[in-house]
């Protein structure tokens, strides 16, 4: 007898279970309670077969193949191409130059930015600052001269002498001057409290920020509600010019801070960036100020400037910066740094910065009126070869990492009034920034060819450039006013005529372009 055989629904029981949990089962109720629990568990009673049984698997029914159909393929063309002629005339490709993507594309100026020059090196500032900031402790080594001293005279000595030692205050308090006419000096501050914490560590170092017209940054009992308290800790370090760079209520104010900072009983010191024949002797000696620049020949002669001097000398270092774009606190330490120590010290440098037709109230940079500009570049032009050299050196080293787009105005500017021709500045960049006008004028001549945002900011940059920072005389070169001229006449959006500076009429639109 042929009988299938029944094929379990679970070959295996659940994971945690088995088969003593049957047993348990069948022990607690019976048959019916194993059948029961099997079926939860998921187990399946198997059927047994007599020996003699025979399982047949089922095979599949075979199927016939039948083979696909054939049939001939069709024949297929191809093509090749053996003339070509135009319907109507393409239009010209635009010009490489009206394709200019926008003045992000340009690019920057390849190099290393240079570090701004510090007022005085680390190793003169380390050895200015242990002089003042000093505590003496006592070593482990005896004083013979003192005791030998005290035997000469029958003196008996009860407790051996030993020796003191001067090394760093364990803490100091650094007062920090953030008047907004020590900008060009505030890298510099940041290079004392630096060297300070690194001689000391962090936490022996207490910086205390000073505003101007905040004159009692110390607690004594006395001052106003409204203004700031602070405590002192060890000596004090103060890094200002105390006024002397500003008008005398601004000195008389830190008169006030020594005679308060003395009823505390305060070490006080300052760290001055001002030339020493700007010093008031009452004040210096108040603060026991140090000079930060070593001085020049005409301060160690005692010579004293009258205040056209001043500007005088204040005027000519803005003169070699007259080319510039934006003026850096770097950039300016640099030129200044050009000229001989007698003609321009640290105080040339806080009168350039804070000149009325300068704009230098924020700190990144600093921007020269355009009469000051015209009137400087004309000064500029007068200088000697090597030193207009030296310039544009410096002026191209601190374009680096920058938009070039400022460098092409800069140039534009050197080579219209400087009279470079013997090679100092290189022929190309020149070429460059010529080239630079050129396709920007085609750019928004062309206005097809570029996307609105494009027009728009070249437009800007035009205006912008035009008439704050391209001086007058590139208008009367030969070279640059028909690029200028091209560009500005696309560009101005404004009504009538584009505005000239003075003394250039409106036939500058039309000279030749040139190549």
């Amino acid at each position: 007898m042929i009988r299938p055989r029944p094929v379990p629904r679970a070959a295996f029981a659940p994971s945690g279970v088995g088969r003593a949990d049957l047993l348990r089962a069948l022990a607690t109720g019976g048959e019916s309670a194993l059948a029961s629990m099997a079926r939860m568990l998921g187990f399946e009673e198997r059927v047994s077969l007599p020996p003699d049984t025979v399982v047949v698997e089922p095979r599949p029914f075979p199927v016939e193949k039948t083979p696909r159909p054939t049939a001939p393929l069709a024949r297929t063309p191809f093509w090749r191409l053996e003339q070509v002629e135009h319907l109507s005339p393409l239009p010209a490709p635009p010009s490489s130059a009206a394709q200019v993507p926008d003045l992000e594309a340009i690019g920057r100026l390849e190099g290393d930015l240079p570090k701004a020059s510090p007022l005085a090196s680390e190793a003169r500032l380390t050895a200015a600052l242990k002089r003042r900031l000093i505590s003496w402790v006592s070593s482990r080594r005896v004083d013979i001269g003192t005791l030998a001293a005290r035997w000469s005279r029958g003196l008996a000595s009860s407790e051996i002498p030993y020796l003191r030692l001067a090394g760093w205050a364990p803490r100091v308090t650094v007062l920090i001057d953030r008047s907004q006419r020590l900008i060009p000096f505030r890298q510099d501050q940041d290079r004392v409290l630096d060297l300070l914490r690194r001689r000391l560590g962090h936490r022996a170092v207490r910086e205390v920020r000073y505003f101007e017209g905040f004159a009692l940054p110390w607690s004594d009992g006395s001052h106003a509600a409204h203004q700031p308290t602070f405590e002192a800790e060890g000596p004090v370090l103060a890094l200002t010019d105390l006024g002397f760079h500003a008008d005398e209520a601004s000195r008389r104010r830190w008169g006030t801070l020594a005679h308060h900072a003395r009823r505390l009983g305060l070490e006080i010191f300052a760290l001055v960036p001002s030339a020493t024949d700007r010093w008031h002797g009452g004040l210096a000696r108040a603060w026991r100020a140090t000079a930060w620049e070593r001085p020049g020949r005409a301060a160690e002669a005692g010579a004293r400037l009258d205040p056209d001097e001043r500007v005088q000398r204040a005027e000519r270092l803005l003169a070699l910066a007259s080319t510039a774009v934006r003026v850096e606190p770097g950039l300016l330490r640099a030129l200044r740094r050009l000229l001989p120590a007698k003609e321009a010290d640290a105080s040339t440098e806080a009168d350039a910065w804070n000149h009325p037709e300068v704009l230098g109230g924020f700190s990144p940079a600093a921007t020269l009126r355009r009469g000051l500009r015209d009137r400087l570049q004309v000064s500029f032009a007068r200088e000697s070869p090597t030193l207009k050299a030296a310039v544009v050196r410096t002026l191209r080293a601190w374009r680096t990492q920058q938009p070039k787009e400022l460098w092409f105005d800069e140039v534009l500017a050197l080579d219209s009034v400087a009279d470079l021709s013997d090679g100092v500045l290189s022929e190309a960049d020149l070429r460059e920034a010529r080239d630079f006008w050129r396709d920007l004028g085609e750019t928004v001549a062309n206005s097809g060819a570029a996307p609105d945002r494009v027009l728009l900011a070249a437009g800007g940059f035009i205006a912008r450039s035009i008439s704050d920072r391209i001086p007058r005389t590139a208008w009367e070169d030969d070279a640059w006013a028909p690029l200028l001229a091209r560009a500005w006449r696309f560009a101005w959006k404004g009504p009538g005529s584009p505005p000239l500076p003075a003394g250039i009429g409106s036939s500058v639109f039309d000279l030749p372009r040139g190549e």
